[in-house]
């Protein structure tokens, strides 16, 4: 009877020390029923690059991420930058991949339950409750192209002088991937039904990009001598929501990505959005279990 086990916690919540003495009840604590296909839209999508002044500083964007039992799955993802600090050209990137869950392990830790928020000067009430964190590890590869601006510099792309050309380049990426998920429902008297939860993406990729095309302005192909590279790696995260807003409270999507690439040096990404999702029944690894009377 894990989830009807009743528990009494003690939260302190006033400047006074006054305290109030909430019962709660666990009424959900399953980690793989959550929802398993996402639509990300990328609102806004702040970049910057060392060596490349054309690398797209501001954008929006559009992904998806799917799952299927929660063993393997794909996602897709769009980037349309608009401005950078060299307005020659906006940037774009595809990618789309696929990913696999080969083990996954749980662990209970304490988890915080926000019962009211900070309103009208109000403090915000919350507690702590047991909550499973499920966490699967897996392997993710796919296919990445990119086009856009560059403004070489003699220092970073050994270029006599300072040049603005465009640059198309397909490549590869492939890596680990660590899916972290909490889905965690409690009941109190005072406050209702609250919940918490998470899906959190972690991955860190080898890429390896060659330059395909390099050209002036004009679309001629060009003659001079470039740092090109081949070898590049990225280390990003990616918060996605368990559930619907209307249980999660939230729909807000954000993505955060930090790497060296070939041409464009070291670089950092971050993305602000929303997050559309479901939870298809036929591809949810949950199933139900009957506690016996």
């Amino acid at each position: 009877m894990k989830y009807w086990k009743q528990i009494t916690v003690f939260t302190l919540f006033s400047f006074f020390a006054q305290g109030q003495t909430i019962t709660y009840k666990v009424i959900k604590d399953t980690p793989d029923d959550i929802a398993n296909y996402w639509i990300n839209v990328g609102v806004v999508e702040l970049g910057y690059a060392s060596d490349n002044a054309g690398f797209g500083l501001l954008g929006s964007s559009l992904g998806g991420v799917v799952h299927y039992k929660n063993k393997f799955g794909g996602e897709l993802f769009y980037k349309h930058n608009f401005f950078s600090l060299d307005t020659t050209k906006t940037s774009r990137q595809f990618e789309i991949g696929g990913f696999y869950h080969f083990a996954s392990k749980s662990k209970t830790k304490s988890q915080k339950v926000i019962l009211a928020e900070k309103k009208n000067g109000n403090s915000e009430v919350s507690i702590k409750v047991p909550a499973t964190i499920q966490r699967s590890f897996g392997l993710r590869a796919g296919l990445t192209m990119l086009s856009g601006g560059l403004a070489t510099t003699p220092e970073a792309h050994g270029t006599a002088a300072e040049e603005h050309l465009l640059v198309k380049t397909i490549g590869i990426y492939a890596g680990v991937l660590m899916t972290s998920s909490l889905n965690a429902r409690c009941h109190t008297q005072e406050y209702g039904i609250k919940s918490a939860g998470f899906v959190r993406r972690n991955y860190l990729d080898v890429m390896i990009n060659p330059v395909n095309q390099v050209t002036d302005l004009s679309g001629n192909a060009y003659t001079g001598t470039i740092k090109k590279g081949v070898i590049g790696f990225r280390l990003g995260v990616q918060f996605l929501k368990a559930e619907p807003k209307k249980l999660a409270g939230s729909a807000f999507y954000h993505k955060l990505e930090i790497g060296s690439r070939p041409i464009d040096g070291y670089y950092g990404t971050y993305t602000m959005g929303f997050n559309f999702k479901r939870r298809v029944k036929s591809m949810s690894s949950f199933t139900v279990i009957r506690e016996k009377e």
